[in-house]
């Protein structure tokens, strides 16, 4: 009964909107199916209208809108001319209402005559208001106001009941959609019959009960897990402490886990691609046909998704095991990688590509069309006695040919959706649903999506280290190149996020207001966004002013570093988001749980994935930090350091400062104190080296005290220079206020390397651990 859990929730909602939206549209088609009832019309065009079609809703409510128009201004707009036309159809209505009303409330009653129902039940009940309302107010009924009151404040709470009670027995039928409106009816039910008095009596009782019972049970439990778990923590410290045990950690666990572990996510996407892969011959087997396609994209994208992942967490294996580094320095692999992020991103490229075209083509559309219904309406107002038989023609030719289409079963998309869908939940790799369409199959399409955008990603990413070229010859353009180009601009600046540039904004600076338009008849949109990597932000002063320093070969080198971590913090994301969940659906299908089960599962981890890693990616790539090196800031240094007595050096190294750095007083937030507690083996500091954030060099003493001291000693020698250094968690060093701003620009739960893009607090550890 409930056997699709997931895919019942998503069909129920739109299902149920369409079908209270038509069936408000329909109201104008109500008297033509009461008269077709009753044998005025001929069956076959009384059916017409029983089916429920969106399409026939819309063409009634437009030819009812165009005859009361015709009707009103025949009677010259007047109240007593239309007052009995207006009690003919309250009659109507209302004769209408009640014949339905019995189906309504009693939805599995099966009488004895079949009177056409609408889908949800909505318009019923609107029209029956309205209706009786309008009798009573015309006819001025004196009744008691207390009791109108009552009806006013009860008659929605019962509307909603009775359809979301008919809904689920008429429209949804059967599954967890059916389920949940029923219980929604029922609570809606209560609340109707229950007297306020009662209800209240009821909340008092369960507020009792919770204080009285459940909480002293609930307290009487904490207390004795408190004074059970001392012992059991204390057993537990005793037995890990026993030197058999710490001897097996030290020399056999840790060392396994060093070696295994920086392959382990790797091999683990290598064996989801080989999987897959050799899912694809099951899915093509026998003839070559259209209908295969579509399933056939699907082991063939999980293939190339996974070896993509594989391939780039190999070479980040490599990186930490061996002396290799800086990978996107050989273009060769920088422009692989650019492609094949590229095809995986096709998916997210088409999506944005398609959205603003079709914005393109439905607002004139929809302007043409709300034009045409425009003079439609002044026609009939104008020229009634031409307009309203106009309208009836029309509608008896309408009628004609959609009987035409039923009698020669004339294929719609519906069918072929249907079968398409089918088709996809018979051959998703390795899982043998029990249905087409299935929960495993929603949670799989989730984890597609996943990957797509992670590759959107990595090829933002990488677009960002491609070099800036001239226009006219082509080539790469020098660091002197660039900054002659700068030096012609009033107010050069450039990409927050890759550093293209420099750039020179004209017009207002607001750069959200034009874009994304057309001007002209050209088909080309105005972009503000930055051309290389597509980062946009709302105002050209949040485009940081232009600085050289970044195209220097230092900056480079640093920038290139930044990207790869980048691209393999995102990967490791995804990969986890195919591994896991796949992983769950694959067993479930294997030891016969049920679909919605399995897929639960994977939800379970999807849908934490899916907001840690988006906190985690905007906290990455929308971070501040990177808008604060600039020259000016590092010229503003320079000059404070001249103008300092006797030459001393500015304990400034030009990041924003938002607090004074003090001789043994940290005044900063939490995870800055955490990360000053930091105390790396190793920091990764030789000479000539340049800070990841301002791109100041390191101090040659900074590079004597990292290659001779570690530990504790090494980290109070570099607190004591001026600029302070300090080194992270993963050995990167950075200034003590260049470590500040990479907090103040950063989600404290994701605090991370800005090198590297490894957590360097305890708290994002344990995020990035299960997620990224």
């Amino acid at each position: 009964m409930m056997k699709h859990l997931f895919r019942d929730l998503l069909v129920a909602a739109p299902k149920l909107l369409v079908g209270g939206f038509t069936d408000m549209l329909g109201i104008a088609n109500r008297p033509i199916q009461l008269a077709g009832h009753f044998g005025f019309i001929p069956p076959e065009y009384a059916a017409v209208f029983d089916e429920g079609s969106l399409v026939v809703a819309f063409l009634g409510a437009l030819s009812f809108g165009l005859l009361a128009a015709s009707v009103l201004a025949c009677c010259s707009f007047r109240e007593e001319a239309l007052r009995p036309l207006l009690y003919v159809f309250a009659v109507v209505y209302l004769v209408d209402a009640a014949a339905q009303l019995p189906q309504l409330l009693f939805p599995y009653w099966a009488p004895t005559f079949a009177y056409p129902l609408p889908l949800t039940g909505v318009s019923t009940c609107f029209q029956l208001r309205t209706a009786v309302f309008f009798i009573y107010q015309d006819l001025k009924l004196k009744l008691n106001f207390d009791f109108l009151r009552i009806i006013e404040c009860r008659y929605p709470i019962a509307c909603a009941a009775v359809v979301l009670r008919y809904s689920s027995a008429h429209l949804l039928k059967d599954g967890a959609g059916a389920w949940v409106l029923y219980a929604l009816a029922v609570v809606l039910f209560l609340a109707l019959v229950l007297p306020y008095k009662l209800a209240v009596m009821l909340l008092d009782g369960f507020g009792w009960v919770l204080r009285n019972i459940l909480m002293p049970l609930a307290t009487t439990v904490y207390q004795l897990v408190v004074k059970i778990w001392p012992l059991v923590k204390a057993w537990a410290i005793s037995v890990l402490q026993h030197r058999l045990l710490i001897g097996f950690y030290n020399r056999v666990l840790v060392p396994v886990w060093c070696c295994l572990s920086p392959w382990a996510l790797a091999l683990t996407a290598a064996a989801v691609a080989t999987s897959t892969a050799c899912d694809i011959p099951n899915v093509l087997g026998g003839p070559p046909s259209l209908a295969k396609a579509l399933p056939a994209m699907v082991p063939v994208f999980t293939t190339l998704a996974s070896a993509a992942s594989f391939c780039i967490l190999g070479l980040h294996a490599v990186e930490r095991v061996s002396a290799f580094t800086d990978p996107l320095r050989s273009p060769s692999l920088t422009s692989a990688l650019l492609g094949l992020s590229y095809v995986l991103s096709l998916p997210v490229t088409i999506t944005r590509e398609a959205l603003p075209r079709l914005r393109q083509i439905l607002r004139p559309l929809m302007r043409r069309v709300s034009k045409l219904l425009t003079n439609l309406l002044r026609f009939a107002v104008k020229a009634p006695v031409v307009s309203a038989p106009l309208v009836i023609v029309i509608n008896v030719a309408v009628l004609r040919l959609f009987v035409h289409m039923e009698r020669e079963s004339v294929p719609d998309f519906g069918k072929l959706f249907s079968y398409t869908a089918a088709r996809l939940g018979q051959h998703v790799p390795g899982m043998p649903l029990a249905g087409a369409g299935g929960d495993s199959v929603i949670a799989f399409i989730l984890i597609l999506g996943v990957q797509t955008g992670a590759f959107h990603m990595v090829h933002r990413c990488l677009t960002g280290l491609q070099a800036l070229r001239s226009v006219s010859t082509g080539e790469a353009l020098s660091v002197v190149e660039l900054e002659e180009l700068a030096q012609t601009m009033t107010d050069p600046r450039r990409c927050g996020c890759c550093g293209f540039g420099p750039v020179d904004h004209t017009g207002c600076s607001d750069l959200f207001a034009h874009h994304g338009e057309r001007r002209g008849r050209s088909s080309r949109h105005i972009s503000n966004a930055c051309p290389r990597c597509g980062w946009f932000v709302r105002s050209i002063r949040q485009w940081p002013p232009w600085d050289v320093a970044l195209h220097t070969p230092a900056g480079q080198a640093v920038h290139r570093v930044r990207v790869w971590a980048e691209v393999t913090v995102v990967v490791r994301a995804a990969s986890k988001a195919l591994v896991i969940p796949l992983g769950v659906l694959r067993l479930g299908a294997t030891l016969g749980f049920p679909d919605s089960l399995s897929a639960m599962l994977a939800f379970s981890y999807l849908i934490p994935w899916l907001y840690s890693t988006h906190s985690a990616f905007q906290a990455i790539f929308y971070s501040p930090v990177y808008q604060s090196h600039t020259r000016p800031l590092r010229e503003a240094h320079a000059n404070a350091g001249r103008a300092t007595a006797g030459g001393a050096d500015s304990d400034s190294c030009g990041a924003p400062q938002a607090h004074a750095v003090a001789p043994g007083v940290v005044a900063f937030s939490t995870a800055l104190t955490n990360i000053l507690a930091a105390t790396p083996d190793r920091v990764f500091l030789g000479a000539g080296d340049i800070c990841c954030v301002c791109l100041e060099e390191f101090p040659a003493s900074a590079a004597s005290i990292a290659s001779s001291l570690s530990g504790v000693e090494a980290a109070q020698e570099l607190r004591a220079l001026k600029p302070s250094v300090i080194g992270l968690r993963c050995g990167h060093p950075l200034h003590v206020q260049c470590a500040e701003a990479a907090i103040r620009g950063a989600n404290q739960r994701h605090v991370r390397c800005p090198l590297c893009r490894e957590p360097v607090t305890t708290t994002g550890a344990v995020a990035a651990r299960a997620f990224t």
